[in-house]
């Protein structure tokens, strides 16, 4: 018997399966196609990427583990995306991406003039930016009124492709809430947001848990996948609280960051909290709240700034570069997402000379991603009593440079995770069918991988140095800010 998770990220699409041990069977990985039609604009074609992706994993995987012995699967995937759908659940539009689409601008900046901000921290977790979905709903029905008509649903982007397996939708109270949907103080949808601003609720399916079981894979979908009819398919959750669950963190206080195309965290709390700038919102324990954030940048950022400089990643890190470089640079391709929340914000330099090298920059570059998420742990640590050790996942982790300059910007032991990723978590959660999440991380195939990992310790004297550059970081770009206004 064997369980799959599968997580759908930004450019790949990754799969675990996992035997009843909780040992790993197979890995797999197939790419997405990110589509970037217009500046601002970020979509995938749902079918090409994803349900056509979902397939070729299930092919993939068949050649080492028969589909047919698979028990229940789990998907994940990026955040604040969703679909617009017809009654039989096909696409009429491209997916439409997560914060760093900024498409509803103006929808967003006549959201926010509607409600006054306390009201919507209190009742949403955060003001409406370009990771909320709302504003681009309303985007889509006021640009494209042709498609918004034949809407029956928006879906999330993971249950785009469990819906196709079972016939059944549904949004998980997490991704909902970091999306900005749900009125926390009631756990429901934010109804009185809805009716106010003119949306229809019932383009929306039915809120659940994720690990409740959302059904069983159909005939139909049987015959596209190889999996067996039958098969049960959970709910599943944003790609950040499956990480969560990959990494072994289930007590608050312990802060988890995903490394890929941009960069994300997640803060698991034991009460409601409210940071300026960050979105408190419900995780996949009950009981239990996350404050999580985002950037625009990560690998995007790196792959640009390769390219610009001719260098290649990984990065000849042999030449004894000296840091910190003293070169501060503003990642912000397609803006600013937390703290900022500022999608007109653009990269900066700050700082060459007529001696300053491409090798020195590209450097600058990977220490700007390290400052930017410095800069908002600061400012979680100032409200918030936080574990001093971070634990780091996603394909970007396994660049050393990287993963020991956000341990000396930070200050804070960073454990990275490079045997598992989301695709591990999405396994885990997969497993509850039939045995309960403590019992499942407490397995010794399931505690050896999570325990199994590399730690980077910051340097005390180049941390000294990295801090007062980040106060340069922060003022810097409040300079910026007040230049462009």
């Amino acid at each position: 018997m064997f369980y799959l998770g599968v997580d759908v990220g930004t450019s790949t699409m990754k799969a675990t399966v996992l035997n009843e041990e909780g040992r790993i069977i197979v890995k797999k990985a197939v790419p997405c196609e990110l589509l970037n039609p217009k500046p601002g604009f970020f979509e995938v074609d749902a079918n090409k990427s994803w349900k056509e992706g979902f397939i070729k994993i299930c092919e993939y995987i068949n050649k080492e583990v028969p589909l047919q012995n698979i028990r229940s699967i789990c998907i994940s995937s990026v955040c604040a995306s969703f679909v617009p759908v017809n009654k039989k659940l096909d696409p009429l539009y491209n997916a439409i991406l997560y914060g760093i689409d900024s498409r509803a601008i103006k929808q967003i900046d006549r959201l926010n003039k509607m409600y006054e901000k306390k009201y919507l921290v209190d009742l949403l977790g955060g003001i409406f930016t370009t990771h909320s979905v709302l504003p681009k709903f309303l985007w889509l029905k006021e640009n494209k009124p042709e498609i918004w008509e034949k809407t029956s649903l928006l879906l999330e982007s993971s249950n785009f492709i469990s819906s196709w397996l079972t016939g059944k939708t549904a949004w998980d109270f997490p991704t909902a809430s970091g999306a900005g949907l749900i009125n926390l103080q009631e756990i429901r949808y934010a109804s009185e947001i809805f009716k106010s601003c003119g949306f229809d609720e019932n383009k929306l399916p039915p809120l659940k848990w994720p690990l409740e079981v959302l059904g069983e894979v159909s005939y139909e979908a049987s015959k596209k996948t190889g999996l067996k009819k039958g098969t049960f398919v959970l709910v599943g959750a944003c790609d950040i609280n499956a990480e969560l669950i990959a990494c072994g963190v289930i007590t608050p206080g312990k802060i988890v960051t995903t490394y890929g195309s941009t960069t994300s965290f997640i803060l698991l709390t034991d009460h409601i909290l409210k940071i300026e700038g960050f979105r408190n919102s419900l995780s996949s324990f009950k009981d239990l709240r996350v404050l999580g954030g985002a950037t625009s940048s990560g690998a995007r950022f790196l792959k640009w700034m390769g390219n610009l400089l001719s260098i290649s990643v990984p990065f000849d890190t042999q030449k004894g570069f000296k840091r910190p470089t003293g070169l501060l640079i503003h990642p912000y391709l397609d803006g600013a997402r937390t703290p900022y929340d500022n999608p007109q914000a653009r990269v900066t330099f700050y700082g060459m000379t007529s001696k300053t090298t491409a090798e020195e920059l590209f450097l600058a570059s990977f220490e700007s991603l390290g400052y930017e998420l410095a800069s908002m742990i600061k400012k979680i640590k100032s409200k918030y009593s936080v574990s001093n050790e971070m634990h780091s996942i996603g394909g970007l982790s396994h660049n050393d440079l990287l993963m020991q300059i956000v341990a000396d910007i930070t200050g804070i032991p960073n454990k990275i995770h490079q045997n598992i990723d989301t695709s591990f978590g999405d396994a885990l959660m997969a497993m509850t069918v039939d045995v309960s999440l403590l019992k499942i991380l407490k397995m010794d195939c399931i505690s050896r991988e999570i325990c199994e990992n590399k730690i980077f310790s910051p340097s005390e004297s180049i941390h000294d140095e990295y801090i007062n550059l980040l106060e340069k970081f922060e003022r810097l770009y409040l300079c910026i800010e007040t230049f462009n206004k």
